[in-house]
């Protein structure tokens, strides 16, 4: 997938909604991923940054949230998915779009730093079998 960094000055709750209402306005799909999708699952990593997968027109989206293009201390990352099989088993919590919990442990598995160890939460507490 294709990744656009951004700086916003809202909340992660307050950016997760906006998100959320502007996918909904313009008819594209979103899904919260990586330590985004994580937190929502199963809490562990604290990471300051929100990550979505929006498929649609991420320029656009991130003009009318007013979201400012950088290319260091980003808090917004969203990414462009290569195909739809991102939104495959989407899982709905408290009301926003989270990725399902495979593509958040495989995105988290590869992610440098603290990825490993946010994709190993996933595993023990949502795919390893009980």
């Amino acid at each position: 997938s294709q990744s656009f960094s951004f700086y916003s000055s809202l909340s992660e709750d307050q950016l997760e909604e906006a998100i959320k209402k502007e996918c909904i306005k313009r008819k594209c799909m979103y899904g919260l991923g990586l330590f985004s999708g994580a937190k929502k699952v199963a809490p562990f990593v604290r990471f300051l940054r929100l990550f979505a997968y929006i498929d649609g027109d991420i320029e656009a989206i991130a003009k009318t949230l007013q979201l400012k293009r950088v290319e260091t201390g980003p808090n917004v990352t969203l990414l462009q998915p290569y195909d739809e099989g991102i939104f495959y088993s989407l899982q709905i919590i408290n009301g926003i779009n989270v990725v399902s919990d495979i593509q958040l442990y495989l995105d988290l598995k590869s992610y440098k730093g603290r990825g490993e160890e946010a994709a190993q939460a996933i595993f023990e507490q949502r795919l390893k079998l009980k």
